[in-house]
């Protein structure tokens, strides 16, 4: 066991990039003592249910290229070699309030291994990845944002020219009719007049028709009418049919 700590102490003091242990503290105490069994790995076991679904795989990374036992939190914490293939599969497969998420278990974690500040020790190309791909998402969704309000826009204006052609039309087609039916309205009107007016003359004629001929026949039957005079009355009943 000593000759294991003792290679994991060697190997953090050589990785690149990697802060070196505060002076004045023992690398034989600084991490405190952790059950030597973990289901995944010493890292991944207390965050991995809390982790966004994107970076579950990635804490499932290999052991093997570090000299730490599997379960051992603290010391994975430090292995850039370690960390660092766990941050760069989160920076391909999450982004934006994702990323964040797991760089805070991962500090988390870390830190109340007893590992010093920044606790998750990740290399400085993988830091900047992590950082892209939250940018990367604050800037798709900026975009999203304005296409939606851009769609918006067009399909209100849209719809306000449909409703304007609408109202137009049915203000074109109302006018047309108001004539037509006006007109159809006098026609009948007129065409009513005349009927009536030809019905009171034919009336007025069969009338003074019936009335001469009844003076006619009066007069004949009274005999005081001349048969000439008689004659012309006749006559004059007969023209007027």
């Amino acid at each position: 066991m000593l000759a294991l700590s003792l290679l994991s102490i060697v190997s953090i003091a050589s990785a690149a990039g990697v802060t070196a242990i505060p002076e004045g503290d023992n690398p034989y105490t600084i991490f405190p003592s952790v059950a030597k069994t973990a289901s995944i790995n010493g890292f991944a076991d207390r965050i991995y249910d809390q982790l966004p679904e994107c970076a579950k795989e990635c804490v499932k990374q290999s052991t093997s290229s570090t000299p730490c036992p599997y379960w051992d939190t603290g010391c994975l914490c430090v292995m850039p070699q370690f960390a660092g293939a766990v941050g760069n599969c989160v920076a391909k497969n999450c982004k934006g309030k994702e990323v964040g998420s797991v760089e805070s278990l991962a500090t988390s974690i870390c830190s109340s291994a007893g590992v010093w500040e920044p606790y998750w020790m990740i290399p400085s190309s993988v830091s900047d990845a992590l950082a892209k791909a939250a940018d990367a998402a604050a800037e798709t969704t900026a975009e999203s944002t304005t296409a939606e309000s851009t769609a918006a826009e067009t399909t209100k204006a849209e719809e306000t020219s449909a409703k304007e052609t609408t109202a137009a039309e049915t203000s074109k087609a109302a006018e047309s009719s108001a004539p037509a039916e006006t007109s159809k309205a006098e026609e009948t009107s007129k065409a009513a007049e005349t009927t009536k007016a030809e019905e009171s003359s034919v009336a007025q004629s069969s009338s003074s028709a019936a009335d001469v001929a009844s003076v006619s026949v009066e007069a004949a039957n009274a005999g005081n009418m001349p048969a000439v005079a008689i004659g012309g009355v006749i006559a004059a009943v007969a023209a007027l049919f």
